[in-house]
């Protein structure tokens, strides 16, 4: 009888210390998908930057949890989260060079596949992209009809961002902006050039025939200057010293490298992941 007794209680401890065990293996399994979560050095000059910013993304959790439809409309999809990273861009378009949508759709899944963690756990920046088309706009971005007539009241509101008319002051911070011109011969060295951006910053240039003219340089360009007015320079600790044309910031900003998988250079995703998206310059404030 005494066996029989320690027999069974034997087999109750095996049975529950199974079960636990696999309740433990499977949580476990369940959590490889979720990434390590950064926590900033006491001694980070981007500490007291990040203190009221949860996903360090420039944006502040008390205007993320507000979601302001003023400022970024009034589809949940487009609303930012305190604890996972948005990134903001309105554009305004010169008529007829509205970029595609499969070139936005693509800027915008290279930011969701960023190998960058979130305080959610997951990973991937989400880039929101607002302009005069049916499926992207959400308040902002419009396009201008005659180049002669508006371009330089556009660059002078890019300049002031006191225009009302173009860009809300309300968005001021929180947005990049970008414009989108025909070309930019005049505003850079050559009459082929694809983009400009502030570097750091927040305002670019893109150029409209080249948007709409290669699908895949398309992307590329976007999230090129893109990274200039997060970017502005990689630290030197982060300096990949192999692209001379983009030095140091490694192949993130490279044309060389576009469309291959190495365009995300692991050492940007570092920079990002201490530092946050950086970069706006403030110029409202």
């Amino acid at each position: 009888m005494r066996i029989r007794r320690l027999l069974t209680l034997l087999f109750v401890v095996i049975y529950f210390s199974t079960l636990a065990f696999l309740f433990a293996y499977n949580k476990l399994n369940l959590d490889t998908d979720k990434c390590a979560v950064f926590e900033p050095d006491v001694s980070s000059q981007s500490v007291d930057r990040l203190k009221d910013d949860s996903d360090r993304d420039g944006i502040k959790d008390v205007v993320e949890i507000a979601h302001d439809a003023k400022i970024f409309g009034t589809n949940s999809l487009n609303w930012p989260d305190p604890y996972h990273a948005d990134l903001y861009l309105e554009l305004d378009t010169q008529e007829g060079y509205l970029v595609p949508a499969e070139v936005k759709k693509g800027a915008v899944d290279f930011y969701a596949n960023l190998d960058f963690c979130n305080p959610d756990g997951t990973k991937g920046i989400r880039l929101h992209i607002d302009d005069a088309s049916l499926e992207f706009y959400f308040g902002g971005g419009q396009v201008f009809e005659d180049e002669s007539q508006e371009m330089y009241p556009q660059l002078t509101m890019m300049a002031m961002h006191e225009d009302e008319e173009f860009f809300s002051p309300d968005r001021c911070g929180i947005f990049r902006y970008g414009l989108v011109l025909k070309n930019l011969g005049w505003l850079a060295s050559k009459n082929e050039a694809a983009g400009l951006g502030d570097a750091p910053g927040d305002t670019l240039y893109l150029a409209g025939e080249s948007l709409i003219r290669n699908h895949e340089f398309s992307i590329v360009v976007i999230t090129h200057e893109l990274g200039h007015n997060i970017l502005g320079q990689l630290d030197e600790k982060n300096w990949n010293n192999e692209d001379t044309a983009h030095d140091p910031y490694g192949d993130f900003m490279s044309y060389r490298s576009f469309g291959s998988n190495l365009w995300a250079h692991s050492n940007v995703v570092a920079e990002l992941t201490r530092d946050g998206l950086l970069g706006l310059s403030g110029k409202c404030r």
